[in-house]
C-alpha cells in the first residue's frame, strides 16, 4: 500500500506501535480515503509533522457492520431464542 498523507494530512494517522495481521509493529503510518475506507498501512515511517498521532499503541477493533438498524435484530441472543 502506498504512502500518501502528504497530499490530505486529515485522513492519514501516525500510531507509533501498532498491531497488524504480521504482528507489532513499530511507526506505522495509517490512511483512508474520503469514504473513510483504510487504504494504506505503512509501517517504519517517522511520524510526519503534520499528521495527528496516538499516544500508545493502536489495535484493529470491530467495525460497525450494521447499515440499517431498522432491520438489524438487537434483541439479546437469550431473548431471540
Amino acid at each position: 500500500m502506498n504512502s500518501s498523507a502528504s497530499s490530505d494530512p486529515s485522513r492519514a494517522f501516525f500510531a507509533p506501535h501498532a498491531l497488524l495481521p504480521t504482528g507489532w509493529a513499530r511507526d506505522v503510518l495509517l490512511e483512508w480515503n474520503e469514504g473513510g475506507e483504510l487504504v494504506a498501512v505503512t509501517p517504519g515511517v517517522g511520524a510526519p509533522a503534520d499528521v495527528a498521532s496516538a499516544a500508545g499503541a493502536v489495535v484493529p477493533g470491530m467495525p460497525n457492520t450494521v447499515t440499517d438498524t431498522a432491520s438489524a435484530d438487537t434483541r439479546p441472543v437469550s431473548a431471540a431464542r
